[in-house]
């Protein structure tokens, strides 16, 4: 905690904001084992580069924060959500 109180409440704010985060994640990694479950049945592949990639520039394409850090993000939550299978 730091002597602020107002800094105390931002940070507890900042917290809620990465828990929640976390828990989309998770969401998103269990719905890539769905995916992952139905397209094993089907024979496919379960690798989609062009949909990452399409995922990756449409975010980017529609968040205010920089492209570069966008794309970094969301690589790392692809990759997460990958080795979440």
């Amino acid at each position: 905690m730091s002597a602020d109180p107002a800094i105390d409440a931002i940070r507890a704010r900042i917290d809620a904001v990465d828990d929640a985060l976390a828990r989309l994640v998770e969401q998103r990694a269990e719905l890539v084992r769905e995916i992952a479950a139905w397209k094993a049945e089907q024979g496919l592949p379960l690798l989609d580069p062009e949909r990452e990639r399409a995922i990756v520039a449409r975010i980017a394409a529609t968040s205010a924060l920089p492209e570069d850090a966008v794309r970094a993000a969301f690589a790392g939550i692809l990759e997460a959500c990958k080795r979440a299978r």
